[in-house]
């Protein structure tokens, strides 16, 4: 304050003498207010100054700081009903705002005597940023450049701004924060969130509970679920495949939003859980996936025509396995003339497949399978082997 202020007087002192030109005020900025934080704030104060503020000369009661020879004061106005903060400095310069709920867009005036001109501005203080304002100048009897006029009038309700607060602080439980210029608070956000679903978005929000300043953000709803892998071959290892998370935008969400529980088991063949659970409030939900384990394959030992039919043997595989399917059909694809056949006992190593067409090429491939609860979970197919049958 007292830098400040020092800063002003020194520009008093500087100022140069050119014309003036009128401009708009503008103000821009992205935060905003809670209303009724604000409301609630303005009201209290409003009771605060009327039952320990003193009386002026008009019946009303206000509040005041000193610092050398500038004074602050905010006065509640009963008859009216609103705040006016008043600022008075050196050489007949001041500051006066009139301030209430129901506009949160007040109108200032600023006088700066010692080089006979008048200047407003009309801001909205929920987005109060004073080095963005620029202020219209209403009467001029001097003459000062514009840009100096600019400055000077920026200096002046900065120090204006600084001295109200203070004034706040040292006479009542506020700060003007608290009743709507939440720009000139040092936000403590408290972060809560509307979690994110299958199918609907989330929505964070960030709240400072000393100035009312919030935040919304919106972000994508849970998208795509994946395991690393959904098909493994038995080896006697405990399977544990990775778990990747989607939202609907494809952007990878972190594992501290989500836990993950495994089925126990997961070394021999049969099917297996995974849940995935989502904590922390971020997001909403919960998705079962499942991968198999599949019996070790086989392969085809030998295959020999025979009349009308042919003999093929392959390589045992007991471990893990219930049985055998051999498959043939007469093109490579498998799904010209297709025929399967299944064994039951993991013991047998040959078949011969008679009744079919005589001089006809075949092609022949086998797979081994588990059976699990009534479930049959095979392994992959072997490479194939070809056969032309006899006359």
């Amino acid at each position: 304050m007292k830098k400040l202020l020092s800063c002003l007087m020194t520009f008093i002192i500087l100022i140069s003498v050119v014309g003036i030109s009128p401009v708009k005020a503008q103000a821009k900025t992205t935060e905003w207010v809670d209303m009724n934080f604000a409301k609630s704030n303005i009201e209290d104060l409003k009771d605060y100054i009327y039952i320990y503020g003193n009386i002026d000369s008009q019946g009303n009661y206000y509040i005041n700081y000193n610092y050398e020879n500038f004074n602050f004061y905010i006065t509640y106005v009963e008859k009216s009903d609103l705040l006016d903060f008043y600022a008075s400095f050196q050489n007949g310069n001041y500051v006066d705002m009139y301030y209430s709920y129901y506009d949160l867009t007040p109108d200032v005036q600023v006088l700066f005597d010692s080089f006979g001109a008048k200047a407003e501005v009309t801001f909205d203080c929920t987005e109060y940023d004073y080095q963005d304002l620029e202020f219209y100048i209403k009467d001029s009897f001097g003459s000062i450049s514009y840009s100096e006029a600019q400055d000077f009038c920026n200096l002046l309700l900065q120090a204006a701004i600084e001295g109200w607060d203070n004034c706040l602080c040292f006479n009542t439980p506020f700060k003007l924060c608290n009743i709507g210029f939440n720009l000139l608070c040092s936000h403590k956000l408290t972060t809560t969130y509307t979690p994110a679903t299958f199918s609907s978005d989330g929505e964070k929000i960030e709240y400072c509970y000393n100035c009312g300043y919030n935040t919304e953000t919106t972000y994508a709803s849970i998208g795509q679920i994946k395991l690393s892998a959904t098909k493994y071959t038995y080896d006697g290892k405990v399977k544990k495949p990775s778990v990747s998370v989607k939202d609907a935008d494809g952007k990878t969400i972190s594992s501290s939003n989500y836990s993950v529980k495994y089925q126990s088991g997961r070394k021999l063949p049969g099917k297996y859980s995974v849940t995935v659970n989502f904590v922390n409030g971020k997001y909403k939900g919960r998705k079962t996936l499942c991968f198999t384990i599949v019996p070790k394959s086989t392969a085809l030992s030998t295959i020999s025509a025979k009349s009308k039919g042919f003999t093929v043997k392959w390589k045992k595989q007991s471990t893990q396995t219930t049985g055998y399917q051999i498959q043939y059909a007469t093109d490579s694809k498998f799904t010209k003339n297709k025929k399967t056949v299944t064994f039951s006992s993991n013991k047998t190593t040959s078949k011969t497949v008679s009744k079919l067409n005589s001089k006809k090429k075949y092609y022949v491939r086998i797979r081994t399978y588990k059976t699990v609860n009534g479930t049959n979970y095979y392994s992959s197919w072997s490479k194939s082997k070809t056969v032309t049958t006899k006359k």
